[in-house]
């Protein structure tokens, strides 16, 4: 009985997470932002002597539609175009670190 505790609080933990960033980001891109993820910028080989670049996060496209994008990436960045007011006290917070942001 612990058990089943136990792997239910970890997988309400882990659902409460990914619909706080999936909030995030909508409420970032709606106030003008753009947000930028970790998988954006990896290079994962050479071709024809440029880079290639992931085309996104790096777990199967099947378990990706099944669970989100949500799961599997990190915000690295978030940019703002011209200062913006329009996120309200209302909106949740993007829940990271920003002194460990890139960008």
């Amino acid at each position: 009985m612990i058990l089943v505790v136990l792997i239910g609080g970890a997988a309400g933990w882990v659902a409460n997470t990914i619909r706080t960033q999936r909030q995030s980001i909508a409420a970032v891109r709606a106030a003008g932002g753009d947000v930028r993820f970790d998988w954006e910028k990896q290079q994962v080989g050479v071709s024809r002597g440029r880079p290639v670049y992931r085309n996104g996060p790096s777990a199967p496209r099947w378990l990706r539609r099944w669970l989100g994008d949500e799961l599997f990436q990190q915000v690295t960045s978030v940019r703002w175009s011209e200062p913006s007011s329009s996120l309200s006290a209302g909106q949740p917070a993007l829940g990271m670190d920003f002194a460990t942001c890139g960008g």
